[in-house]
């Protein structure tokens, strides 16, 4: 496993941000951790709705910012943006929603069995490294 660089939450609050808009899920997670900590949000010089355009707008700025770690991995190719993971650490549950019943149709039953050991033989993070590195 990768050994990350571990940044504290109060040392992230030196720097101007890009975020998701304040009404954003992901951005009242981030919000709550630091009110948690008992600080004050970052400073947000502008606001996106996907993560492709915050990651660009930092990588053109050079402002900071807080995405999730798989979408990092996955478009930090060449490495032009530098991470480290906030300390205390930041997370959030993901579940897939589909219409009640459809998971007893075959195909959708044997789809979440492969994804489960998809995800079982090897984690999302290492496969995306992996595909980066190639």
């Amino acid at each position: 496993k990768i050994k990350q660089k571990k940044i504290n939450l109060k040392d992230t609050l030196q720097h101007p941000w890009v975020t998701y808009p304040p009404e954003y899920y992901l951005n009242e997670s981030i919000s709550e951790a630091y009110k948690n900590a008992m600080l004050d949000a970052p400073n947000s010089v502008s606001y996106f709705a996907t993560p492709g355009q915050i990651f660009n707008f930092a990588a053109q700025t050079g402002v900071c910012t807080a995405l999730p770690m798989s979408f990092v991995v996955a478009h930090n190719q060449d490495g032009i943006m530098k991470q480290a993971l906030l300390e205390p650490g930041i997370s959030f549950d993901l579940s897939f929603v589909f219409r009640k019943g459809k998971d007893q149709i075959p195909r959708i039953s044997n789809f979440l069995k492969e994804i489960d050991n998809y995800l079982r033989e090897e984690d999302y993070i290492s496969r995306l490294t992996k595909i980066n590195k190639k």
